[in-house]
């Protein structure tokens, strides 16, 4: 009987020790995902360009999504709010018809708690503030790039 005690401890602390090693990977990985999010003012001159410029050129957008190969993504950023937190994220664009795009979110919330990472959702042309897409190897829009990497990360 003896054996079969220290063989159900020895199991017992195997178990413990892979949770505890799970637990610990994932707070990991939570923590550098959070580590892209900025802080963002929305009276931020820098951005508050990008995002003209975004909305100036959206028919570069449209144009090149009209004609898209099928294995060609293209993303928007859009403002999210929820209890007056607004979080500005990415959305792969499935369609666009007039003002309104549907697509599927490809962040992970983390203020507008309401919604998930690979959610289905509806923007407007309106609010967009970026948008990009690959063609020939070359990355186009983008346009919130250099001034998002001057923000400070949140903490």
């Amino acid at each position: 009987m003896g054996k079969v005690w220290i063989f159900v401890l020895i199991v017992c602390g195997v178990v413990l020790t892979m949770t505890g090693l799970i637990c610990y990977l994932e707070a990991q990985n939570k923590r550098e995902d959070s580590s892209n999010i900025r802080e963002i003012h929305e009276d931020d001159a820098a951005l508050q360009i990008a995002a003209r410029n975004a909305r100036s050129d959206w028919k570069k957008f449209t144009d090149a999504f009209a004609h898209r190969k099928a294995n060609e993504q293209f993303f928007v950023k859009s403002p999210f709010t929820q209890d007056g937190k607004t979080e500005h994220m990415w959305v792969s664009v499935q369609t666009i018809n007039g003002d309104n795009i549907v697509g599927t979110l490809q962040n992970d919330p983390v203020e507008v708690r309401k919604m998930k990472n690979g959610q289905r959702v509806l923007c407007s042309v309106s609010e967009i503030e970026d948008w990009m897409f690959v063609n020939h190897g070359k990355i186009n829009g983008l346009y919130s790039k250099i001034p998002m990497q001057s923000q400070p990360q949140k903490k």
